[in-house]
């Protein structure tokens, strides 16, 4: 008997060795990757020249390197991009953002692979797993939405909803993204669909025109700015600021909210808290909903300053919504 029981523990302490042998070989195998440092990268410089040169060189750092790897953006650097950069397949990666990562505008052709009546987002990561969005110094993602919104009403007359989201992720996997800022999306500011396994934290969304306190027709006028849409299951968003001017949270269905991602069911929106928020929009929705199911959404603990709404349920066909 004590000599089965020594094999036994022998062999457990072999096990233990083992894995922890294989995560410090993981660690080992990550590396810190400095866009600025490691990368051909140019910071600062707004011109088109440089736009499109950082574009291309985040693009094939996504795509190429970034997978277990941890790519950071330095402190007190800015960054400028064109909208339509694209991740596929990421996979245990984080991105670092510690300095500022801003987007200019440029007229880019649609993307119907995305969406199919929208411009490309500014970065859209798809078909990912185990993907960290975060910041050690508060981090921001600008979107320079004002140059999309233009002119009060006019603008909008001009350009309507051909702007590009902030972020998409789309069939996307356990995903975290905190410790940043969200400022001045010209669309849609953070755009979930498909998702399971999330967690937003400490992040702060901010699109207006201007400082007053509420939303006045001018504010108004940077038509569909959502905060946050999300379609999946297993979502939980706390502890954030969120000020637009549309809906603060919009809980979507599967089916018509990823439109062209080839889902083939189930359909439903599910699993979702969201706590501990102040927001100030039009307010937090389900919907539109259409012939598709939702359950069990929580919204709770949350504070609405002068939103235009509260909580509130669109739906454009017949739709069935459980607790």
């Amino acid at each position: 008997m004590a000599i089965h029981q020594a094999r036994t523990l022998a062999k457990r302490r072999c096990v233990v060795f083992f894995l922890c042998f294989q995560l410090l070989l993981g660690f080992a195998e990550s590396r810190i990757l400095d866009f600025l440092d490691d990368f051909d990268s140019i910071p600062f410089d707004e011109s088109k020249e440089a736009c499109r040169h950082n574009s291309a060189l985040l693009t094939q750092v996504l795509n190429h390197n970034a997978s277990n790897n941890l790519l950071r953006f330095p402190v007190n650097h800015t960054f400028n991009f064109h909208h339509g950069i694209v991740a596929d397949s990421l996979n245990n990666t984080v991105i670092q953002i510690d300095g500022t990562i801003r987007f200019q505008k440029v007229d880019l052709p649609r993307d119907h692979h995305l969406h199919y009546e929208s411009y490309p987002a500014c970065l859209a990561i798809q078909k990912s797993k185990n993907v960290t969005i975060s910041s050690q110094y508060r981090g921001l993602i600008d979107g320079r939405g004002s140059q999309y919104w233009g002119v009060p009403v006019i603008g909008y007359l001009e350009i309507e909803e051909h702007r590009p989201r902030l972020l998409r992720f789309n069939l996307t996997n356990d995903l975290l993204i905190e410790n940043i800022i969200l400022q001045d999306s010209p669309y849609h500011t953070l755009y979930l669909d498909s998702v399971n396994g999330v967690e937003i934290r400490n992040v702060s969304i901010i699109n207006r025109r201007t400082y007053q306190d509420g939303h006045s027709l001018i504010d108004m006028t940077a038509f569909n700015t959502d905060g946050i849409d999300v379609s999946g299951s297993n979502v939980w968003i706390h502890d954030c600021d969120i000020y637009v001017q549309d809906d603060c949270i919009a809980v979507k269905d599967v089916k018509n909210h990823s439109r062209e991602t080839g889902i083939d069911g189930p359909y439903e929106s599910s699993n979702m808290v969201f706590e501990r928020i102040n927001a100030s929009g039009l307010g937090f929705t389900i919907g539109a909903i259409k012939n598709t199911y939702v359950r069990n959404i929580t919204f709770r603990d949350s504070y609405l300053h002068k939103t235009v709404k509260g909580i509130y349920m669109k739906f454009a066909e017949k739709t069935r919504v459980k607790h």
